[in-house]
């Protein structure tokens, strides 16, 4: 903010040299305010991402270990179900078959409230896949937003390179190399 402040007082004052350097300290500083503006942003982002993952997992070993107590209920049910059926078979008495078809209806309600349960289940894990490729999604865009300004960075710092050579030539005292070199940021 210092520096747009700076620039914006070397502009007023209508200096060739000053104002061509004005604009250049203006254009590094505006630079400099949006990647510190979108580094801001991807510190906040990550928090954001790493928690939406987090309860993603939770939720995928929720549904996997409903997925083993189904199974276990279903071998289970049709365990009962066998017995049922070969225990009609084999007497005729009705005192057998009675209590069977009692424990037979009681799983097959549970067998039905964990079906529900794991559909449910499946319905919050397809919300959180969808929310987290939005999120991936996002994240990518800002990568590639970054990747620009990085590239329209050095685009300014060889302006700026050629300017002060544009300015040497015309100043020959040397005042035009009175600032330091700017490397191009890194990879």
């Amino acid at each position: 903010m210092l520096e747009l402040m700076k620039g914006a007082d070397r502009a007023e004052r209508g200096d060739i040299r000053v104002d061509l350097m004005g604009s250049i300290d203006f254009l590094r500083s505006q630079l400099s305010c949006s990647l510190c503006l979108i580094n801001i942003m991807m510190l906040l982002l990550c928090p954001a991402l790493a928690d939406e993952k987090k309860s993603l997992d939770f939720q995928i070993k929720n549904l996997e270990a409903m997925k083993r107590q189904v199974k276990g209920l279903q071998s289970e049910y049709e365990r009962v179900t066998n017995k049922s059926e070969s225990g009609k078979n084999a007497s005729s008495g009705a005192s057998t078959i009675d209590p069977m078809k009692s424990e037979v209806e009681q799983w097959k309600l549970k067998v039905d409230k964990l079906i529900r349960e794991k559909c449910e289940q499946q319905a919050l894990l397809e919300a959180a896949d969808k929310s987290k490729a939005g999120a991936e999604a996002k994240v990518e865009a800002m990568l590639s937003q970054i990747k620009g300004f990085d590239k329209e960075y050095d685009r300014v710092l060889d302006e700026n390179k050629k300017l002060q050579l544009r300015l040497s030539q015309v100043d020959p005292n040397g005042l035009g190399s009175s600032t330091q070199p700017i490397n191009k940021k890194d990879d």
